[in-house]
C-alpha cells in the first residue's frame, strides 16, 4: 500500500511511451510528464524494447503499427521478459 498521495504516487511511476511518429510522441511525452515520474520514449518497437530492457518502466504505452518492430512485436518481446508490465496498445 503507498503512503503518499495520489499525485505523488503517479510521480512515482515510470512510463515507456513508443509511438513512429516524432510531432505525436513529443506531444504525448509532455502531457504525460505533467502527471507522471519519469518518461522514456522511442520511435518503434526495436528502440522501446531495448529500453525496456535498460530502464524497466513499470508502465508500457505504445502504438501498434510502426517501422521495424511493431507494437505487437514488443510487447510479446516485454511479456517475455516480464509480465507484470500494464500495457495500452
Amino acid at each position: 500500500s503507498y503512503g503518499g498521495t495520489f499525485e505523488e504516487y503517479l510521480k512515482s511511476l515510470d512510463i515507456l511511451y513508443v509511438e513512429d511518429e516524432e510531432a505525436v510522441r513529443e506531444l504525448i511525452e509532455k502531457r504525460l510528464l505533467r502527471h507522471f515520474g519519469k518518461i522514456y520514449t522511442a520511435p518503434n518497437g526495436e528502440v522501446g524494447l531495448y529500453k525496456f530492457d535498460t530502464y524497466r518502466p513499470r508502465i508500457v504505452i505504445t502504438d501498434i503499427r510502426m517501422p521495424i518492430m511493431n507494437g505487437i512485436e514488443m510487447l510479446e518481446g516485454i511479456k517475455e521478459k516480464r509480465s507484470d508490465v500494464k500495457e495500452i496498445g
